[in-house]
């Protein structure tokens, strides 16, 4: 079960990329040089809560169950978050993988009952920071407008 909730974040991932690439490729068509401004994180802001474990505050999503504070969880190397969705309790994940070379982040929602079902993946961005990065995400599959805030 958790391979196929891997590969479902995977596949949510890829599709996100392929539609940069895409954008980015139309957004270039005729132009001879372009700078793009990027907004960087500075990992080093961290707040580290007592025992070493990072907190995450996502804030301003069209989801609004998936706003709130997400704990790190050193062993499944993901933050979480407790709540409901569609009347039922689920988990909330912030995770990230490697797709095409670069590091995607996502905010996903599983079944709490297992972990392992995948119920959809909400927001992705592309960032290679070691922290999901405040700005830049996406709504992809069942997520709503406005994409989130992260404070740390």
């Amino acid at each position: 079960a958790a391979a196929k909730t891997q590969a479902s974040l995977a596949r949510c991932m890829v599709e996100a990329a392929d539609k940069e690439v895409k954008a980015a490729k139309e957004s270039l068509k005729g132009v001879k040089k372009r700078w793009k401004a990027v907004d960087v994180v500075d990992s080093s802001e961290s707040v580290k809560t007592p025992g070493g474990t990072v907190r995450v505050h996502v804030k301003g999503c069209g989801m609004a169950e998936a706003n709130g504070t997400y704990d790190y969880s050193k062993s499944k190397e993901v933050y979480r978050k407790r709540g409901s969705w569609k009347g039922q309790s689920v988990t909330f994940l912030i995770t990230h993988s490697t797709v095409k070379g670069s590091i995607w982040w996502a905010i996903s929602c599983h079944n709490s009952d297992d972990g392992n079902t995948t119920m959809g993946c909400m927001y992705v961005t592309k960032c290679n920071d070691a922290l999901p990065p405040r700005h830049g995400w996406s709504t992809v599959d069942k997520g709503v407008s406005p994409a989130p805030q992260l404070e740390y």
